[in-house]
């Protein structure tokens, strides 16, 4: 059974993961990253925080030349601390898949403009 609200007290998260373009003409050599770190906010109630869940999303977009190639890869680990019940476990573990794809597709889309770009170059 879910646990009602408590005003002011939701679930926190940490996050952690990157984002990274390698070029292939460049011997693979990565050419932008960027990190992903911080605490967000979930929307459910914590509980008695003794359960940890973590969950991960990633994303990989590339593109190929006649002479090279670049991919974009984004990775996203998200961790959030709950009650131990089944319900809350699963309900944790769905929130933090949740913002773990949020949070990657984000950084892919922002990595992948290059691609466009670079697309644009070899074409």
């Amino acid at each position: 059974m879910p646990h009602p609200m408590i005003p002011g007290r939701k679930a926190r998260a940490t996050v952690e993961g990157q984002v990274q373009q390698v070029a292939k003409e460049d011997n693979n050599r990565v050419r932008r990253k960027q990190e992903i770190r911080g605490e967000v906010e979930l929307n459910f109630f914590p509980g008695d925080e003794k359960a940890r869940v973590d969950n991960t999303r990633g994303f990989k977009s590339w593109i190929n030349g006649r002479n090279g190639g670049l991919t974009v890869e984004s990775t996203v680990r998200v961790s959030v601390a709950c009650n131990q019940d089944v319900g809350s476990i699963e309900n944790a573990i769905r929130e933090a898949g949740v913002m773990a794809e949020s949070m990657a597709k984000k950084g892919a889309e922002e990595m992948g403009a290059y691609i466009d770009h670079f697309a644009e170059d070899v074409g």
